[in-house]
Formats: structure tokens, sequence, C-alpha cells
């Protein structure tokens, strides 16, 4: 039987956790496996998906090529090297389009939308994407770094700049590469 002293003490714990995990401040992304991060020198970009409602061939052509060329100028700026062959991690990307509903409760001037204090366009169903970027060590097959930003854009506002801006949000947090000085000793 718990005490109500010991019930307030696991709420009040699971509360600051819960804060500590929503917080605003925090970044997209985190590293959710160990890995030796000074011997990532290489990457490569694996799939890049397109799930959810159906895309259109042309827009969703154009956002993977696009999703691909900001992949590797994020990378290359943070000192990683493309490979094609025989890369140290592989990134894998997916744009999942679904139908956002804003759910709002009703009062008796439901038809009015003076009365309710918000207009019309807030309630439209709107079609939204969410990014989700992974990266993998190929060698041990798990995922070591994940970054996921939903509802990020809306579909109709899907432009360069924004696809940009998303992605760079999406690696804000993951670390430049560290360069090995050549001079020590391989343990290998």
């Amino acid at each position: 039987m718990l005490h109500f002293k010991n019930i307030r003490s696991i709420s009040f714990a699971l509360l600051l956790l819960l804060g500590g995990c929503l917080s605003p401040d925090r970044e997209p992304g985190d590293f959710v496996q160990v890995t030796d991060f000074h011997l990532l020198q290489t990457f490569k970009v694996g799939e890049i998906h397109l799930s959810g409602m159906n895309w259109t061939e042309p827009s969703g052509a154009s956002l993977s090529e696009y999703t691909l060329f900001k992949l590797y100028a994020e990378m290359e700026k943070r000192g990683f090297e493309r490979s094609d062959t025989s890369a140290d991690f592989i990134i894998r990307t997916e744009w999942k389009k679904a139908l956002k509903l804003t759910l709002r409760q009703t009062d008796s001037f439901d038809n009015i939308p003076e009365f309710r204090g918000y207009d019309r366009d807030e309630d439209r169903p709107r079609v939204m994407c969410s990014l989700i970027i992974e990266l993998y060590d190929p060698k041990k097959d798990q995922i070591f770094w994940r970054s996921s930003i939903p509802d990020c854009v809306e579909i109709l506002k899907l432009r360069e700049a924004i696809v940009s801006d998303v992605i760079e949000g999406a690696l804000a947090s993951f670390p430049e590469r560290i360069a090995l000085d050549p001079s020590l000793k391989t343990i290998q």
C-alpha cells in the first residue's frame, strides 16, 4: 500500500521527467544508442521515403531530390565526407503526409465565427508533413541518432526554402565530425 507521501513524491518525479522531455528549448534530434562518434568520418544518404497520403509524382520526386541535396550539404558542412560505397553511417529520411484536424469544444454559438473567437481558416482540415531523420550504423545495423519533427509544414506551403529550414532544424543538434589526428597510432 502506497502512502500519500510516496504517491506525491512519485507524481512530482514524473512531472519533472515529463517537463524535461517536453521542454521547448530541447532540440528535435538526439542520440538514441551509444556510438563511437569519433570513428564516424563518412556518410551515405540511403532511402528517402514519402509515406502517408498519396504524393503526386512531380512533387514527390522534387521533394526527394531536394532532400537528398540538402542532406549532402548539411553533412558536408559538419565535416563528414560523402561515400557511396563503405560509409560509416547511413541517413534514412521519411516525409509523412497526413491530414490534421483541429478539434475544438463547441458552444451554443457554433455557427457564428465572431462569437467563437477564431475564424474558419483555423478550423479547416490541413494536410501536414512530418519529417523523420535517422542515422544508423550499417555494421551494427542499428539506429544511433534520430530526429523527428511532427507537423512541421503544411503541404500547400511546401517550398525549397521551407524544406531547407526544416532539415536544418532537424539536424541542428547533430554535432560536427571529430577530426582524427593522423599522427596517432591506431589500435586496430
